[in-house]
């Protein structure tokens, strides 16, 4: 304090605190900014920014500032996302498929015939040939014997046939397959000396069709 000319005391003007200083602060902020005020006894203010519970990535982060009027809301998908960073620099596995190996395929050049007459007799030895599953196709002038196992698949394929035939059947052993072919009627005393007529396009055929 000091004395005037009109003998008035007066008070010097004294700084604010800054306790004043900080609560100033504290009402130009706003309650949206998410902080708070701690007074303690020596009118010191402590500000302590409050940690996010959950770290947000700048695509959800827009979002929960905006909504819907965010820039990012229309690709904000669970397809979009993609799974959450584990925080780990790592490969990490998303999802397991079972590899298909392809099957092994073995040309049947093994089998023995006899020419019955009015039909023939063919023999294919094959181990196990009643585990696996058999198919027969025929035509008139072409055959195809096929076994499938596991793991392979075994085929017998004639093009061209010695001469036409009616009709085919077989049976199914243990160890080997029969398969009858009934000559055409009009033909049944014709003798044949080879299973399969060998002729350039028939050799062609025959080889495609071991490899498909």
């Amino acid at each position: 304090k000091f004395h005037d000319d009109r003998g008035v005391h007066q008070q010097d003007a004294v700084p604010r605190s800054s306790a004043a200083q900080a609560m100033t602060a504290l009402v130009g902020r706003g309650a949206g900014d998410d902080v708070a005020a701690v007074a303690t006894g020596d009118d010191d203010v402590a500000i302590q920014a409050e940690e996010p519970q959950q770290k947000l990535n700048a695509l959800e982060h827009n979002i929960a500032q905006k909504g819907q009027s965010a820039y990012y809301y229309a690709h904000a998908t669970a397809h979009s996302r993609g799974p959450a960073w584990d925080g780990e620099a790592a490969p990490r596995l998303l999802e397991r498929q079972a590899s298909e190996t392809p099957k092994r395929k073995v040309a049947i050049t093994r089998y023995a015939w006899t020419d019955e007459g009015s039909k023939l007799r063919l023999y294919v030895p094959i181990d196990g040939a009643d585990s696996g599953v058999v198919a027969l196709h025929w035509t008139p002038t072409s055959l195809a014997l096929t076994v499938e196992f596991a793991d392979s698949t075994h085929a017998l394929v004639v093009a061209q046939l010695y001469d036409p035939i009616a009709d085919a059947s077989h049976k199914v052993k243990p160890d080997k397959i029969v398969v009858t072919l009934k000559k055409q009627p009009e033909r049944s005393t014709f003798k044949w000396f080879d299973l399969k007529r060998v002729t350039s396009a028939a050799a062609a055929d025959e080889t495609a069709a071991a490899a498909s």
